[in-house]
């Protein structure tokens, strides 16, 4: 497998982990839930953008 697939599968289980992770924080009204939510769901989205400007094309 290589690197660039397995930042892909890393990105999309971080965003999938970020949405309980914020649902959980905003009933029970716990700030680190909802900010460790937002920061995982923001890796995840970013890694793509990144990995599409920045890792050379085969």
């Amino acid at each position: 497998m290589s690197k660039q697939t397995m930042w892909l599968i890393f990105a999309g289980l971080a965003a999938l982990t970020a949405v309980p992770l914020i649902y959980l924080g905003l009933q029970s009204n716990s700030s680190a839930y909802i900010f460790t939510g937002f920061g995982l769901f923001t890796l995840g989205m970013i890694v793509t953008p990144v990995m599409r400007l920045c890792v050379k094309q085969k």
